[in-house]
């Protein structure tokens, strides 16, 4: 019997694998994946103490971050976005910990900014945070979001204002997907059959995860950064919306 695998990623990672750049460049390109669909938007949270005197990219030289675990797509951006201002993680002190261990850690003043710059929304890891802590959540310059939205999977991105407390205004930044790939040799009518589930039942995954809210059904079809599935294409031909 074949298997076929099913799995979850972010649009910017695959779109390196697809690529062999990034953190993919010693082992290659990765094609014999296919799109799914996309799902739900992971964006820009750049978090310091609202006391802290961070203001900027450059006020982080020196600091105690955290982007979550090594070759994520946080640790990736948070590369891209210090590399935007001549600086890489030998000008801060990085630590590769979990979402949850971080938040901890900056609880704790043992950190001094989690630079989760995508991740989804509401974060629960920031929630906590944000109500044991007084904080600020950074924008991305114009120039800086312009120059990361130029990578595949990568788009702009604005947080709407009271996501977290004391957060009282809106946050620009980047925004990549999360999105279910396949094997590019899974049958055409399974995967049809999985993104027309997906899509009929679309208003009732907020209610499972609050990200869910911000997807829509032209939004399944979403640039991914790497081909869809025969039988996604299908489906959203069908539907209208390719």
């Amino acid at each position: 019997m074949n298997k076929f695998n099913v799995a979850f990623c972010l649009t910017d990672t695959i779109a390196d694998a697809w690529r062999g750049e990034g953190f993919f460049k010693e082992s290659g390109k990765i094609q014999d994946l296919r799109a799914v669909v996309a799902i739900y938007p992971h964006a820009t949270h750049l978090v310091v103490r609202a006391d802290s005197g961070i203001n900027k990219i450059e006020d982080l030289r020196g600091k105690r971050i955290s982007p979550d675990g090594r070759g994520l797509s946080c640790d990736l951006q948070t590369q891209r976005l210090l590399g935007l201002h001549n600086m890489s993680y030998g000008d801060v002190r990085v630590q590769f910990l979990s979402f949850s261990d971080a938040a901890e850690n900056f609880i704790d003043r043992h950190l001094d900014a989690l630079t989760f710059i995508t991740v989804p929304f509401p974060f629960a890891p920031i929630i906590n945070v944000a109500t044991q802590v007084n904080i600020k959540l950074l924008s991305l310059s114009d120039d800086d979001v312009a120059m990361l939205a130029k990578y595949p999977g990568v788009t702009r991105c604005t947080l709407p204002a009271g996501l977290y407390k004391g957060i009282d205004y809106p946050i620009n930044g980047i925004c990549v997907y999360s999105f279910i790939i396949v094997r590019k040799d899974m049958p055409e009518d399974i995967v049809y059959a999985m993104v027309k589930t997906i899509a009929d039942n679309l208003d009732r995954y907020g209610d499972v995860l609050v990200s869910m809210k911000y997807v829509t059904h032209k939004g399944l079809c979403a640039d991914v950064g790497i081909p869809y599935h025969p039988g996604a294409e299908k489906y959203f031909r069908q539907r209208g919306w390719r």
